[in-house]
């Protein structure tokens, strides 16, 4: 009866209300305890499978490169996970993988399969010839609460010709530079090209069937198991451009590209039959780019084939693309002393060039120089080396320079490297007269194109004088000790120093450096003593460098203070006297 009374005395449509309220009120009620009783939860819930949130947890990885511990690291966006942080080791059994809010360990090992999840990617690292390969996985997470979360997994993954590769996923918030999905990540790449060294890519092929058919740009790897397992056609090949000037675009342009490709992955073609077998290793290199100047020449090219093919005394040939008689005729002789064999061109030849060892890419190590803390054996990779190996392959005469002695009437001998284009001396002529006032013998001269005759005639000086420019790539040349005297427009500080000035202090010679001032300069002919070219030349460099060059490099001569570099003449005379 109540209940009737009660039902009466509500409308129809409050009565909808009323339970809509209720629902609510329930509901509520119900997500309050799951909040309270959140803190006490420990543990997965038996029902819920988590397999699945593995692929959604790693959708998306930035990936980048590192060259010192041979490692690649790939960062992560995932997915908000929890508002508190998180841990998580996780070492995967090969198919299901679990996750936990509280830190686990789960050990795995996975099978050997004809197919993986994952495609191969372009691996920049430098893993190269070791029995246990390590590549590192960084994970970058979104921050909730400001909270970071990290996870720790480590796999012990396929072991592949009795390589254990491991791989280790962490979580980082910062650094990200491509976005790839996870499953087109191949350890299998690793063990052939390296794209992870700053200056220059290279790919090294050892005890394989190696074809090379250079007018079609492909060099084929046959019947490789190691590198056709596993690999999808879409990721069969590699592309290279072999020169050692890898983050110069407009430098790259200039050099042919080359593929790689393992034969399972020909596009369907046959692999084209042996027509000339070689018994020793080849390497293949472009002398395109900057070739033609001299401090490229030695920087992009002669340094890194020296490094790439010293250790092989002349067992190597080379096979050249971006071919050009005169470059080739040029260095001639240093070519020679590299290797016993002819010279291949590989843009004219039409023959079948098979290998069982090739490099494909000249490894480097800076501008102009050598890494010191890669000597080599008994110490070839370094800038003393090189310049012995230099005097002996030109047959330079004098490995040091004259001791000046009090009495003596000796006259130590100055070279003046000249320049026709920019960053000229405006008074040559005094500078000169200056300089044979003070007791110099000296010479002015410009290198010509005889890189033999160049060498002889640096090689018989004691000093060389010379604005920053290619001119002083002849420092390699000079014998021990000598003094060497850069002079640095405006604006050219910092390259002057990595250039030039540490690589001929590891060359063994005294190097003498003069900065001149803004009235030294002929820009300020051009700009007020207070424009931002005279006063702050890094605005222009923040520009980039082909603002700065145009300014910096092509537009400015210099006109010396004689008075004033007269002291850094007489301080040259000093150091002739030392011991």
């Amino acid at each position: 009866m109540h209940d009737a009374i009660f039902e009466r005395s509500f409308s129809k449509n409050e009565k909808r209300k009323l339970g809509v309220w209720a629902f609510l009120s329930c509901f509520l009620i119900g997500f309050t305890f799951c909040i309270l009783l959140k803190a006490y939860y420990r543990g997965p819930l038996p029902f819920l499978d988590i397999q699945h949130s593995r692929n959604s947890a790693f959708k998306m990885l930035w990936v980048m490169g590192t060259s010192n511990d041979q490692q690649l690291r790939v960062e992560n966006n995932t997915e908000k996970w929890d508002n508190r942080r998180q841990q998580a080791r996780l070492t995967n059994s090969s198919e299901k993988s679990e996750s936990y809010d509280r830190e686990i360990t789960v050990t795995s090992s996975t099978e050997k399969s004809d197919h993986h999840d994952e495609e191969a990617i372009r691996v920049t690292n430098s893993l190269q010839n070791s029995d246990d390969q390590e590549v590192t996985v960084t994970n970058s997470t979104e921050k909730l609460d400001n909270h970071e979360q990290e996870a720790s997994v480590t796999n012990n993954t396929e072991k592949s010709d009795s390589h254990g590769k491991e791989a280790r996923i962490m979580n980082s918030s910062e650094k990200s530079v491509q976005a790839i999905e996870l499953k087109k990540i191949k350890p299998l790449l690793v063990p052939i090209c390296n794209f992870s060294q700053s200056k220059s890519d290279f790919c090294e092929i050892n005890d394989m069937d190696v074809r090379i058919h250079g007018n079609s740009s492909n060099i084929f790897i046959v019947s490789s198991s190691q590198l056709t397992k596993n690999i999808s056609a879409e990721d069969g090949s590699w592309r290279i451009r072999p020169y050692a000037r890898k983050g110069d675009l407009f430098a790259m342009g200039r050099v042919r590209e080359l593929s790689l490709k393992p034969s399972a992955y020909s596009d369907g073609k046959e692999i084209p039959k042996c027509t000339k077998n070689h018994s020793v290793p080849g390497i293949v290199f472009s002398v395109g780019g900057y070739s033609g100047n001299s401090f490229h020449d030695f920087s992009d090219i002669l340094i890194p084939l020296y490094i790439t093919t010293r250790h092989l005394n002349g067992e190597v040939e080379f096979l050249v693309a971006n071919a050009s008689p005169w470059w080739l005729g040029k260095y001639r002789i240093l070519l020679t002393a590299l290797s016993k064999y002819d010279i291949i061109d590989i843009d004219r030849d039409q023959e079948i060039h098979c290998f069982r060892s090739m490099i494909a890419g000249l490894k480097a190590h800076s501008d102009f120089g050598f890494d010191s803390s890669s000597p080599g054996p008994d110490g070839i990779y370094s800038m003393p080396s090189f310049t012995r190996f230099i005097r002996n392959v030109y047959s330079l005469k004098r490995d040091t320079v004259i001791t000046l002695k009090d009495g003596d009437n000796t006259k130590p001998r100055l070279l003046i490297m000249a320049r026709k284009g920019t960053r000229a001396f405006v008074n040559l002529e005094e500078l000169a007269a200056e300089a044979r006032s003070l007791g110099y013998r000296v010479k002015v001269a410009d290198a010509s194109w005889n890189t033999e005759e160049v060498a002889q005639m640096v090689n018989s000086f004691d000093a060389m004088l010379a604005v920053h420019g290619a001119g002083l790539t002849n420092t390699l040349f000079l014998p021990q000790r000598a003094v060497v005297i850069q002079v640095v427009p405006l604006g050219l500080e910092l390259v002057a120093r990595y250039f030039y000035e540490l690589p001929a202090k590891a060359m063994n010679l005294r190097y003498l450096e003069y900065k001149i001032a803004a009235n030294e300069s002929t820009l300020i002919d051009k700009y007020p003593i207070d424009h931002p070219v005279i006063r702050d030349p890094s605005i222009y460099g923040k520009q980039g460098w082909g603002v700065f060059k145009k300014i910096y490099l092509d537009a400015q001569n210099i006109r010396l203070d004689i008075s004033k570099f007269r002291t850094t003449l007489l301080q040259a005379l000093e150091l002739l006297r030392e011991q």
